[in-house]
């Protein structure tokens, strides 16, 4: 039996999370825009996919491979550095249950739009600012506007 990607591990750790009433979303990049990358098409510039939880009043996240507590893991504050905002290919998205006009977008089926998404780029490069997260009202939580632009 083979093991799941950080795709289906996401999947697999956000339906965990519903299923006991933690709001949760996936969140990923397309292409890391690490700049030791000849292209996208190198390894270290894959995509990576990690889980978002409504905490606290905000979104943290957990990377749903390793053992680090919320807000840590082997992206951050590293790669995540390197990602431009509204840069199809070098955004960070995360998924959304509202039609934002953008989508989440999936490296493995670029022409599938199915997954509303929204950038949230600007957010992680201004960690550990926190006062777009915690200024959040709980049904502003999943829309384009709560995130900076």
């Amino acid at each position: 039996m083979g093991n799941a990607s950080c795709t289906g591990l996401s999947i697999f750790l956000v339906d965990a999370c519903r299923s006991v009433g933690i709001p949760a979303r996936v969140a990923g990049v397309p292409h890391w825009n690490n700049p030791q990358c000849q292209s996208d098409a190198d390894a270290a510039c894959g995509n990576h996919d990690w889980v978002e939880v409504w905490a606290d009043g905000g979104w943290t996240f957990v990377d749903q491979d390793t053992n680090n507590a919320l807000n840590t893991s082997w992206f951050f504050p590293g790669s995540t550095q390197w990602q431009v905002p509204h840069n199809l290919n070098h955004s960070i998205y995360a998924a959304s249950w509202n039609m934002t006009g953008a989508h989440f977008p999936m490296v493995w089926d670029w022409n599938n739009h199915d997954i509303p998404g929204v950038d949230v780029t600007t957010y992680y490069l201004n960690w550990p600012n926190k006062s777009v997260s915690e200024s959040l009202k709980p049904n502003q939580r999943d829309t384009v506007a709560a995130f900076p632009q």
